[in-house]
């Protein structure tokens, strides 16, 4: 994606907020797993349809008071010693040229920004991207910062921005359709490897694999969702991911997969018999079901 996507995406973002507000985005980090280590970290999606950064610990800040609108990213400063662990960290000169954003600041500097933005310049409103969570869900860092600055600027209303942002996403560019194009291609040929490669008395995982092959060799770095590869009785589970079952001669096979390509993903679900061909009760289930889905297509 090219900075002058992210840069219309918060043009279009301003337009929509009140004046005399502002509005702060989390990049996130990545969950802790075990001892030291941590899972894959992947960016709050919204934050990076703003700013096109794939970074942990970063902070976007909007200012828009008037006809005056100010963009800041808070990143963290290079260590040298995680660095040799973990590699280079985003630097000024690269979270500029990706996000289009020419203020670019160092994290130690956003608590004291935030001080002196609500105190200061008058600010009514405080925009944070509240996603839907459970009653009970685990709190956030946004909620921990919500919850703070309306303990100590108690006049600063705090709105919900997420919804704002999802209703922009709601319409995608040429852009975002070609690579949600490329998305479903490669999740296509994925698809056909599978079937080059189904018999009975293979396992699950062993197809599983065969996806996934695809994927890596054609660059793409993560599936939209964990594969669903279901035989059998197995395909009765909605949500069925250990893919560890033997096939068995008769049975339906159920793929729902897909590749993801900038954050943007593919989703297919495909049925096919293991034998190669269906029964004539498989056959007419599948016909019901092929039936259902041309005739809703059509009213859409």
């Amino acid at each position: 994606m090219k900075s002058t996507f992210f840069a219309q995406n918060r043009e279009r973002l301003v337009n929509t907020l009140p004046d005399e507000s502002i509005t702060i985005l989390f990049a996130g980090q990545a969950p802790h797993m075990s001892a030291d280590a941590h899972y894959k970290f992947v960016p709050n999606r919204n934050f990076y349809y703003l700013t096109g950064i794939d970074e942990p610990n970063v902070i976007f800040m909007l200012k828009k008071f008037g006809k005056s609108v100010e963009e800041t990213l808070f990143i963290e400063k290079s260590d040298p010693v995680m660095e040799k662990w973990d590699g280079k960290t985003v630097s000024k000169e690269d979270a500029e040229q990706i996000s289009g954003i020419k203020k670019v600041v160092y994290i130690e500097s956003f608590e004291k920004t935030m001080a002196n933005t609500l105190f200061t310049d008058n600010v009514k409103h405080l925009y944070l991207d509240l996603e839907r969570r459970e009653w009970k869900g685990t709190e956030t860092k946004t909620l921990a910062f919500a919850k703070h600055v309306r303990e100590q600027y108690p006049h600063v209303l705090i709105g919900n921005v997420y919804p704002h942002i999802c209703e922009l996403r709601v319409f995608k560019t040429e852009e975002e359709i070609e690579i949600i194009k490329e998305a479903i291609a490669v999740t296509k040929e994925g698809i056909y490897n599978v079937l080059k490669h189904a018999k009975a008395d293979v396992m699950e995982y062993e197809l599983e694999a065969r996806f996934d092959f695809t994927l890596k060799s054609s660059g793409i770095k993560h599936h939209a969702f964990n594969t669903i590869l279901a035989s059998g009785k197995n395909a009765t589970v909605l949500h069925y991911e250990d893919n560890d079952a033997q096939i068995q001669n008769g049975d339906l096979v159920l793929l729902d997969l897909g590749a993801q390509k900038d954050y943007y993903n593919a989703d297919i679900s495909y049925t096919f018999p293991a034998s190669g061909t269906f029964s004539s009760r498989q056959k007419q289930i599948y016909n019901i079901v092929l039936k259902a889905l041309k005739e809703t297509t059509e009213l859409i």
